[in-house]
């Protein structure tokens, strides 16, 4: 489930897929979430529906702005990244060679197989973890600094978790609420660069919601 949207894979009939594993989006649509073709409330639906380019895919991930992986290993995004203040309500390819991705309410972020971290969407409160903070919805991929081992990456609210190969945890955007995990209770702190998380280790699963993180050690 994501922004007053639902989703669901049709992996084939009797559910009138037609297309092995088939993206079908149903709920609110006001800023092209559902991904069938133009947005607003009179676009929206309570009837899933396909969503367009969305065949072969083997995982998603909801929020304003969605993000899939197909099958290829090629990386979409559609919702709420703006072209010429519109937006996208038609998934677009934007990277190939992904392994995991997570969505939010500013941005789609990909982990790719090399372990690097690839950022589309705003960047207003420095979650791109590249060096920059500016508001401005990117549908050109940014590369976050200094990570070459992600194995999961967790989107919240200008805020980006980034779990690495060696079980350790790095967080980058605002701290509004601690939620940077960097023992700085300042809430106007902003990291334009990945800070490692403060007593995390031996961790497994990271997730996100828009105020908070939690993580998954080894030890369940």
């Amino acid at each position: 489930v994501g922004s007053y949207s639902a989703y669901s894979i049709c992996y084939a009939d009797p559910c009138n897929a037609q297309s092995p594993n088939q993206l079908f989006a149903w709920g609110q649509n006001n800023l092209g979430q559902l991904g069938i073709g133009g947005f607003g409330p009179q676009t929206s639906t309570g009837i899933p529906t396909r969503v367009l380019n969305m065949t072969d895919v083997a995982y998603y991930s909801c929020g304003y702005v969605m993000g899939a992986i197909k099958n290829d290993k090629s990386g979409w995004v559609w919702g709420d990244i703006r072209i010429r203040s519109r937006p996208i309500s038609t998934p677009i390819k934007v990277l190939d060679n992904c392994k995991f991705l997570d969505s939010g309410e500013d941005g789609t972020f990909f982990v790719k197989y090399d372990g690097t971290v690839w950022c589309v969407g705003e960047n207003a409160g420095g979650e791109f973890g590249n060096g920059q903070s500016r508001s401005f919805h990117d549908t050109v991929p940014q590369q976050m600094q200094g990570i070459t081992n992600a194995v999961r990456v967790a989107s919240g609210f200008k805020v980006t978790g980034i779990l690495l190969s060696d079980g350790t945890c790095m967080t980058v955007g605002t701290n509004t609420c601690g939620r940077l995990g960097i023992n700085n209770t300042n809430d106007r702190y902003v990291a334009v660069a990945p800070e490692p998380v403060r007593n995390l280790t031996n961790i497994v699963d990271i997730k996100a919601v828009t105020g908070a993180f939690a993580a998954l050690d080894n030890f369940g």
